[in-house]
C-alpha cells in the first residue's frame, strides 16, 4: 500500500483522490479513522450516547434512593427498650 500511495503521489494525485481509490477497493476499514458519512456517524455517537444514558440512569437511581423515606421506628419500640435499659441498670445498681 505504501508503495502505491508513493507511485500515486508521484503521478500527482491529490490525497482525497487516492483515499477514494483506497476506500473503493478496500472498504472503509482501509482508513484509520472513518468518516462520519452514512452510517459511521452512528459508530462514532453510540459509545458516547451509552455512556451519557447510563450515567443519567445511574443518577436519577441515586436521586430515587436518597429521597426514600427511612421507615421510622415504632415509637412504642423505643419506649420499650428504654424501660428495659432502666430495669437492667437498676438490676446492676442492686447488684453492686
Amino acid at each position: 500500500m505504501k508503495k502505491e500511495i508513493g507511485e500515486r503521489l508521484a503521478r500527482g494525485e491529490d490525497t482525497e483522490t487516492i483515499l477514494a481509490a483506497f476506500r473503493t477497493r478496500y472498504g472503509e476499514k482501509v482508513l484509520s479513522s472513518p468518516t462520519f458519512r452514512g452510517f459511521n456517524w452512528l459508530a462514532w455517537i453510540t459509545p458516547f450516547a451509552a455512556v451519557l444514558i447510563g450515567a443519567f440512569g445511574v443518577t436519577v437511581v441515586i436521586r430515587r434512593w436518597a429521597r426514600a423515606p427511612v421507615p421510622a421506628a415504632h415509637p412504642s419500640a423505643d419506649d420499650e427498650l428504654r424501660q428495659r435499659l432502666a430495669r437492667e441498670l437498676a438490676d446492676l445498681d442492686r447488684e453492686a
